[in-house]
């Protein structure tokens, strides 16, 4: 049988024995093991492919429909929380046929980047959101006070009263000089630089009535109401109930109403609040420390005062407040909301129970949180509103 030499040198085997040198050759061997090789390669790239496609499967499954799921109620709110400050232009039917595939495409893409920079935008939001509701240790002067803290923070409160939404297009400019303040008196307020606390009782009077009568957002419905002899009494008989303390007293409570009035005019409250709104929170403003014992509330718990045990150790000076400023109000002839229809007094009363159960110390990292996620959710919309509407 005749023997040909491998085309291959590393298919020659050779084996050396003493004087004998034999020679294999393995070419036949060496192409078996090949082509069982590129067997084995084909089987496990062809394994591979079929756990792929059963891995996508399983993926698209377990993680994108869930995903997908959660970035469409994500763009769904995005939609709604950036709708005042992000609108993408809807053309009309007709002028939309008759664009090309190309002008098509270049919308879609468009729409897509604005998508994304929408999602971007309120992802950031929900960041800060976070960044400010994320419960933060602080320093409590008692136990109680923390416990109160802990039992406000998981109060969910979705029974609210909505205001009415009567905003002006703008700013009353005409001024009620009737009340008997002087030019200088009232360029003083304007600067915060009048001393209220030292003026005589008349003239602390004829200020908040000046005041009340003259916030650019709601004196002309003061004046349609034709209720300045109503709201004097009124402010005569809150200064009254007002205690001879040496900073809650009356000229705190008119110093708060001059702040609030100027905080109203510097934030354009007429694009914001009703006339009815404004004019409440001024009277909210003014008696919300009436009646003020000149200690605080931890004292008159501590020495189980009558007014703690009345009002169960929560707030307690501010719903003595509440109560006080409420009970000049059921007074006819002080009742300064009583042109109000029942619905608005409704919304009005509540509003200024809650701002002045605001002004308890304990809930305010509460309400500066609120404050800080109010601003964060609408920033867009208040910088908007700001280049509307200059301060005036």
């Amino acid at each position: 049988m005749d023997f040909s030499e491998p085309r291959r040198a590393a298919s020659i085997a050779e084996v050396e024995y003493k004087h004998v040198l034999l020679l294999y050759t393995l070419e036949v061997v060496r192409q078996s093991e090949a082509i069982s090789n590129l067997c084995l390669m084909f089987s496990v790239l062809l394994i591979m492919l079929i756990t792929c496609f059963v891995m996508n499967s399983s993926v698209n499954s377990v993680v994108l429909k869930p995903l997908q799921r959660v970035v469409g109620v994500l763009r769904q709110h995005c939609a709604e929380i950036m709708k005042m400050t992000f609108e993408i232009p809807q053309e009309p039917e007709e002028k939309a046929g008759r664009k090309s595939s190309k002008d098509l495409s270049s919308n879609a893409d468009e729409n897509k980047e604005q998508e994304v920079e929408m999602l971007e935008k309120v992802l950031v939001k929900i960041v800060h959101i976070f960044e400010t509701a994320v419960l933060k240790t602080r320093r409590t002067n008692n136990e109680e006070e923390a416990m109160f803290l802990d039992n406000f923070a998981g109060v969910e409160k979705n029974d609210k009263t909505q205001a009415p939404i009567m905003t002006l297009q703008g700013a009353d400019k005409s001024e009620d000089h009737s009340a008997g303040v002087s030019a200088e008196m009232r360029k003083q307020l304007e600067h915060r630089s009048l001393n209220l606390f030292e003026e005589p009782d008349e003239m602390q009077r004829r200020v908040a009535l000046y005041v009340m009568t003259n916030t650019r957002s709601c004196r002309r419905w003061v004046r349609r109401q034709g209720m300045q002899e109503t709201l004097m009494k009124f402010i005569t008989v809150i200064q009254s109930k007002y205690q001879a303390n040496p900073f809650h007293n009356f000229g705190h409570g008119l110093d708060v109403l001059s702040e609030v009035r100027l905080y109203l005019h510097r934030i354009n409250s007429y694009t914001i609040f009703s006339e009815v709104t404004v004019f409440w929170l001024l009277v909210a403003a003014l008696g919300h420390d009436v009646n003020h014992l000149g200690v605080n509330n931890q004292f008159l718990v501590e020495t189980s005062h009558a007014l703690a045990l009345k009002y169960n150790d929560k707030s307690v000076l501010e719903n003595l407040h509440c109560s006080t400023l409420f009970e000049v109000l059921s007074d006819a002839s002080t009742n300064v909301l009583k042109v109000l229809e029942k619905a608005d007094y409704k919304v009005a009363r509540a509003g200024i129970v809650e701002v002045i159960l605001g002004t308890d110390m304990v809930r305010h990292s509460e309400d500066i949180k609120a404050l800080s996620i109010a601003y964060t959710v609408h920033q867009e919309a208040f910088a908007a509103a700001a280049r509307e509407h200059p301060q005036e």
